[in-house]
């Protein structure tokens, strides 16, 4: 399916939706987010870009907050459970770029989960942890070179003083990966020059440069959190977090027809939706639910967009406060909180939750018409919105249409187009056809005859095919005058 992803995403659609229904293979999840997001494309058309991101300095006041927030992303996980770990680094480079990559909208908390999620299943493959590790780690082989990205290397090739960046021989290009059976040129043990004309990287040993050879899990963590920033969720991680107060009111409202009991209730105790949705939302549930839980429901999300999220925040709330024998112990606003703070672990389990989100009827019409009803109300009481998000597309489907993959090449087009058909011939030139078909003529005795290029001249049969550096000026202004008349 993935081999052949444009040919399912195009005919087979609905075949695509029922897999991730039923979970994507471990084993392929990571690959297959980067196909339903779309964040392969988009790879593939900024090649480097990361890497340039990556190596500049970044603003100082967000990356204060992005090392305060770093050892509280999945502390437990392996990936993760060491302060200063190659899991952090990595979840800090990724996180720093972004915020070079949308600078107006910066750093928040919630992306900290997404990006850390996203690495768990796009592990970096190539890295240097510390200042001596990169001694060790210098790639001998191009097997071991696998995930590093194109700027990397030719950044490489630069600092070693190559004349061409990569070998002779080497493998094909394909999604910013080089591969190859050919080993790497030993390095020399110093290197000046490129570092030095950069600034701050002169006198620069080789093995350091892994510090700035980039893996592709890196690039491909990113490109997908670019892709649930501005196709997904977009506005969700602005300022003001206009976005998620509007999906608020959304949720809100079609909670009124899914549950009217929890409704009535929520309404009664004057719980506002950004009270309890925010983290659901933002997180996309990976603060919330069991890991295997948010790994089905990433699987639906990543196919068929936002409404996943709804679907799972309506079921929540729907068995959570659904019915007067599960209120009598949320009386007040209080208990109603912690109520929700504090989920059953039934509502949240894998097989419960994911068929009630299948059958839960909430479409993307039904969501769009919400948010053109709150968005009306929004700019009654706060004016317009001040964060200029671009459209929300519902899914996979929705995105690939919108970005189709560019696989045909540029072909050249000729500056003259000819029209079809026989190109009319000179009344001169049909005179002279006729008299050749009668018989060979006979030698002209003029005096410029043999200069005036005519078919039957001394001159042709003598040189029947004359470059056309030694013709005549005669010749070739008269070649000039047909290409204009054709």
């Amino acid at each position: 399916m993935l081999n052949n992803w444009d040919k399912w995403m195009a005919k087979k659609h609905k075949k695509i939706r029922l897999r991730c229904q039923k979970g994507i293979p471990p084993s392929l999840r990571g690959r297959a987010w980067q196909y339903l997001s779309g964040s392969k494309v988009k790879l593939e058309q900024n090649i480097g870009k990361f890497d340039e991101l990556d190596l500049l300095p970044g603003d100082p006041k967000w990356l204060d907050v992005i090392e305060r927030d770093l050892h509280r992303q999945f502390p437990f996980h392996e990936m993760f459970v060491s302060r200063g770990g190659h899991g952090q680094q990595d979840l800090f480079r990724v996180l720093k770029a972004y915020t070079l990559y949308r600078p107006e909208e910066g750093y928040c908390q919630a992306q900290a989960p997404i990006a850390a999620v996203l690495l768990m299943h796009m592990p970096a493959e190539v890295r240097a942890r510390s200042r001596e590790d990169r001694e060790t780690q210098w790639p001998e082989s191009w097997d071991q070179w696998e995930g590093v990205g194109v700027f990397g290397l030719v950044l490489a090739g630069r600092v070693l003083g190559l004349q061409h960046p990569f070998p002779p021989k080497l493998g094909r290009l394909q999604g910013g990966v080089l591969r190859s059976r050919y080993t790497l040129p030993s390095p020399p043990a110093r290197s000046r020059g490129p570092w030095e004309q950069g600034g701050g990287c002169g006198d620069v040993p080789q093995a350091h440069l892994g510090a700035y050879l980039l893996s592709l899990g890196l690039q491909q963590a990113f490109w997908c959190l670019v892709q649930i920033c501005e196709k997904y969720l977009p506005g969700y991680y602005s300022e003001k977090l206009e976005a998620i107060q509007l999906d608020g009111q959304i949720l809100f409202s079609l909670l009124h027809k899914v549950s009217p009991v929890a409704y009535k209730h929520l309404s009664k105790q004057k719980i506002d939706p950004i009270l309890y949705m925010t983290e659901w939302f933002m997180c996309a549930f990976s603060r919330t639910l069991p890991w295997s839980s948010v790994l089905r429901v990433w699987d639906m999300f990543f196919c068929e967009g936002v409404k996943i999220i709804f679907r799972v925040g309506l079921v929540l709330l729907k068995h959570t406060l659904g019915s007067s024998d599960k209120l009598k112990s949320c009386q007040g606003q209080y208990e109603t909180m912690e109520r929700l703070r504090a989920l059953s672990p039934k509502i949240m389990q894998e097989t419960f939750l994911v068929q009630e989100v299948i059958e839960l009827p909430v479409t993307e019409r039904q969501i769009e018409r919400e948010h053109l009803i709150q968005l009306k109300k929004w700019r009654e009481t706060h004016g317009e919105l001040q964060c200029k998000s671009p459209p929300r597309l519902h899914g996979a489907k929705a995105i690939s249409e919108a970005e189709p993959p560019t696989h045909k090449a540029l072909e050249p087009v000729p500056s003259i187009i000819v029209p079809p058909g026989p190109a009319p011939v000179p009344k001169a030139r049909k005179s002279k056809e006729k008299n050749r078909e009668k018989g060979p003529a006979s030698p002209p005795n003029g005096p410029g005859a043999e200069g005036n290029g005519a078919p039957g001249s001394t001159r042709e049969l003598l040189h029947p095919q004359v470059s056309p550096h030694h013709q005549s000026k005669e010749s070739l202004s008269s070649r000039e005058s047909e290409d204009t008349y054709l």
